[in-house]
């Protein structure tokens, strides 16, 4: 028996080798826009944030044999089970190779390979102190500066956009940056500005940052600042406790804070504080906030509190209790939160996770918020953007059964209680999702999701089809997407697109060179019929824009690595609209992008 399990451990992990070897034809660049696309459900995301987020992780690998269940978490695109399964399989078997993660259960191929750009299985090392001198030896930099101009012929004053930014990066301890932005049509001197300085992992300090940041604490009813990935990646993670860290982008609609946070950790506790000072349209804005978390094996409580000063005559108390117990196969979670404005509101969430039998995952959640529950840092599961007048109950499921396929449910119904914009009675819905990915073989990935929601008099049904196909140099991409709404007057509207992708990597010659190219055809004439699509960009510019109208889209997307520490990133893209429509809207026939960037790093 010991003999067939490791000529069965040789094969796979043989196997593993190829596949693997087949991934290095693909830059970082490559994964981290296939991630964004596949978490590009919700049109909100911030795709910018989320590369930072994995460059950063990439250019600092996490030690796989020796990480938490925090550290993993931060690779966004992995599931709550199969952490749990990576961290029980290198406790038993210490990964000796990253050609081993085939080993672990619960993973396709293509979730291995992006696994693999981020993990490494050196030895553990000690923590030593920071010696000034070592900095700069130890640290990596980064210039990135980007120009675009936008819709030539729509734009009446400056159609630039600029920005740059610095990061500096000593192993885990010290991060700091700076990032200088102007935005289309806006004067020089009403540049966005913003910076941060991060330290890690010193002592009982977990982290501190000086700047730019966010925070979330336990499901985000009190602190959530966060970005949110929609209902479907719910069924990745239930947990949204992800903390403070600092924050690279800027803008004056982002929802960031700036000032100062910081976290100390214990064997048990955790405490953090944060205070925060930021101008808006009607003054100064003060949050000051804290939170304390205490975790005992399987059971882990924690308390936020914020205070938000608008005026010196507008103060708003935000305050909950959240828990999680883990025993088994069962995880049972949950937030309460209250918040003072007129009348005291009330908001709560809680929900259960459990493992009937080995790849199938089953989520059951319940979440009832007042109408008079107001804060502006809410941020948890949720129909509408606003957590307040609310009540849903959602069931999903993720099914592993069938070797190479993964199948993804939800049911989530809602009510709101009083009326909303544009709705002036009580209204309800429900939202259906079945989201499938089917691997043919190891060059073959294909995907079908079917959606049907209802919200008062609005019914909408979609449906679309993805197809990716790649080797050492080509990757080829078909997604097809419709949809038929039916709206409050009982008349039907159609939309769809039809989506080519072609991706070519010349990495034989002296300047490697990465192109992609977009053929795209769209008809979707009403705003209700319009098409959410993932866009690939420039490094850090990643976008999902709304596709709407009548006609085509063509873009090329090129990266050229001119140096081992500079890389050239161009996009020039044109949208055609189709005659009759752009004169029925008052439109011009054409919109014109040119985006450019350049980035350094030593």
């Amino acid at each position: 028996m010991h003999l067939l399990s490791s000529i069965n451990r040789a094969i796979l992990v043989s196997l593993f080798i190829f596949i693997f070897q087949l991934s290095y034809s693909q830059t970082i660049e490559d994964i981290i826009s296939d991630i964004c696309s596949q978490l590009s459900e919700n049109q909100d995301i911030n795709c910018d944030e989320i590369s930072n987020h994995l460059y950063e992780i990439y250019t600092n690998k996490i030690n796989i044999n020796t990480a938490t269940y925090d550290e993993l978490q931060q690779l966004i695109f992995l599931n709550d089970k199969q952490i749990e399964n990576i961290l029980l399989f290198v406790h038993q078997h210490p990964l000796k190779s990253l050609y081993e993660l085939k080993l672990i259960h619960g993973f396709m191929d293509y979730e291995l390979r992006n696994l693999s750009y981020f993990v490494t299985i050196e030895g553990e090392e000690k923590q030593e102190p920071i010696y000034l001198r070592e900095i700069f030896h130890k640290s990596n930099h980064e210039i990135y500066v980007r120009t675009d101009t936008r819709n030539l012929e729509s734009f009446q004053n400056d159609p630039l956009m600029f920005n740059v930014r610095y990061k500096f990066r000593y192993l885990n301890h010290l991060q700091f940056g700076f990032n200088i932005k102007k935005q289309h049509e806006t004067n020089w001197n009403q540049t966005n500005h913003g910076e941060y300085i991060q330290l890690e992992d010193i002592g009982p300090l977990k982290k501190l940052v000086l700047g730019n940041f966010q925070a979330q604490f336990g499901q985000g009813l009190v602190m959530g600042n966060t970005m949110s990935l929609g209902k479907n990646y719910f069924l990745n993670s239930i947990y949204a406790d992800k903390g403070i860290n600092k924050v690279s982008s800027v803008g004056d609609d982002y929802n960031y804070l700036h000032g100062i946070a910081a976290t100390f950790k214990t064997k048990y506790t955790q405490l953090s504080a944060l205070y925060s000072l930021r101008q808006n349209q009607d003054g100064w804005h003060h949050v000051i906030g804290t939170n304390a978390t205490f975790t005992y094996k399987q059971f882990k409580i924690g308390f936020t509190a914020i205070e938000n000063i608008f005026n010196p005559d507008s103060l708003q108390f935000v305050g909950g209790l959240n828990a999680r117990y883990n025993f088994g196969k069962y995880d049972l979670f949950g937030e309460i939160a209250i918040a003072q404005n007129d009348i005291w509101g009330l908001a709560g969430i809680i929900g259960a996770r459990f493992y009937p039998i080995n790849g199938l995952d089953l989520i059951l959640l319940y979440r009832d918020y007042s109408s008079s529950f107001s804060n502006p840092f809410a941020n948890s599961f949720a129909e509408s953007s606003n957590i307040s007048n609310e009540r849903g109950f959602y069931i999903g499921t993720e099914i592993r059964l069938i070797p190479k396929w993964n199948i993804k449910m939800y049911v989530d119904g809602f009510k709101f209680p009083n009326r909303r914009y544009q709705t002036p009675k009580p209204s309800n819905g429900y939202d259906l999702v079945l989201d499938s990915y089917f691997e043919l073989h190891q060059n073959a990935l294909m995907s079908w999701k079917i959606r049907a929601k209802y919200i008062k008099f609005m019914h909408t049904y979609s449906l679309r089809y993805f197809y990716n196909w790649q080797n050492s140099n080509w990757t080829l991409r078909t997604r097809l997407d419709g949809n038929i709404v039916k709206n409050i007057e009982n008349k039907y509207s159609f939309g769809y697109s039809i989506t080519q992708d072609i991706h070519y990597s010349f990495t034989n010659i002296k300047i490697p060179i990465t192109l992609q190219l977009r053929l795209q055809g769209f008809n979707a004439q009403k705003w209700d019929n319009r098409i959410y699509m993932y866009e690939n960009d420039v490094l850090y510019s990643f976008s999902i824009p709304a596709i709407y109208g009548l006609g085509g889209k063509i873009y090329l997307n090129s990266r050229f690595k001119i140096h081992d520490i500079v890389s050239l990133y161009l996009k020039v893209c044109e949208t055609i609209y189709a005659d009759k429509w752009a004169k029925q809207i008052d439109k011009k026939n054409t919109d014109t992008d040119i985006h450019i960037s350049v980035r350094i790093s030593i």
